[in-house]
C-alpha cells in the first residue's frame, strides 16, 4: 500500500486577504499544506483536502487556479 501524501499545486494570482491570515486559518484548522511566495504565490495542499480549499479561497476573494 502506498502511504505517501499527494499534493495539488494552486497558483494564487490575487490574494484578497493577507498571506498571514490565510496561512493562520489553514494551520489552525489542520490543513496539510505548504505555501511559497517567491517568485509567485503557490499553495500546495493535500489532495484529499482540495474540496474544502476552494470554499476558503472563494470566501476570501482570492483568485486561484490549479496547476
Amino acid at each position: 500500500m502506498d502511504e505517501r501524501t499527494r499534493y495539488v499545486a494552486i497558483q494564487i494570482t490575487y490574494l484578497g486577504t493577507t498571506e498571514e491570515e490565510l496561512c493562520e486559518h489553514l494551520n489552525n484548522n489542520g490543513y496539510d499544506h505548504y505555501y511559497f511566495s517567491h517568485p509567485y504565490y503557490l499553495l500546495f495542499i493535500d489532495e484529499d483536502q482540495i474540496g474544502y480549499i476552494d470554499t476558503i479561497l472563494e470566501d476570501r476573494n482570492i483568485q486561484y487556479e490549479y496547476v
